[in-house]
């Protein structure tokens, strides 16, 4: 299943950061306010809409960017998760050049990995047996409470996900 993150924002991989930043005795200190929150909620409660709205349509989440000229495909997990953050916020999607795969019930049916098929499966899953059945072990990093968060965050996100996958016709 993965760490549900990039790699470079996991939280193991964070606390190593501060883990050589402390045995090399330095006074940094590695905050991170918002790992708790989903894209579509941080969009949401963003206290500069008007700088969010000017910046936002030029920002890149897309895996596949330089594959496809520069353009988000708009079907990867990254993607996916862009796009159900603005309709989480109810901020206009005007990402530049769009997405090379606009329509998501017809993303899946081109070559590669199908990303589409997986998030709805993972949505269709959590309905059915619950955060559990997906998150599994790969939350064993993190203790009790701090557990609970990373669940909530998932849960939510992915929530954000399959409505999405619903406003497309895909679910």
């Amino acid at each position: 299943m993965g760490s549900f993150s990039t790699k470079t924002t996991h939280p193991v991989y964070l606390a190593g950061i501060q883990d050589i930043w402390d045995k090399l005795n330095l006074n940094l200190r590695l905050i991170t306010p918002y790992q708790f929150k989903t894209k579509g909620e941080l969009l949401a409660q963003c206290k500069n809409q008007n700088l969010l709205q000017e910046l936002v349509a030029d920002s890149t989440s897309c895996g596949k960017y330089s594959r496809h000229g520069q353009q988000h495909c708009g079907r990867c997990v990254p993607c996916m998760v862009r796009r159900a953050a603005f309709l989480k916020s109810g901020i206009s999607d005007n990402t530049k050049k769009g997405y090379k795969f606009d329509n998501l019930r017809f993303a899946g049916m081109d070559h590669g990995p199908n990303d589409v098929g997986a998030m709805a499966n993972a949505c269709l899953r959590m309905s059915q047996s619950g955060t559990q059945s997906l998150i599994s072990g790969n939350l064993s990093f993190a203790d009790q409470q701090t557990r609970k968060n990373f669940e909530g965050v998932f849960s939510r996100g992915l929530k954000e996900v399959e409505q999405l996958l619903k406003a497309q016709g895909v679910i």
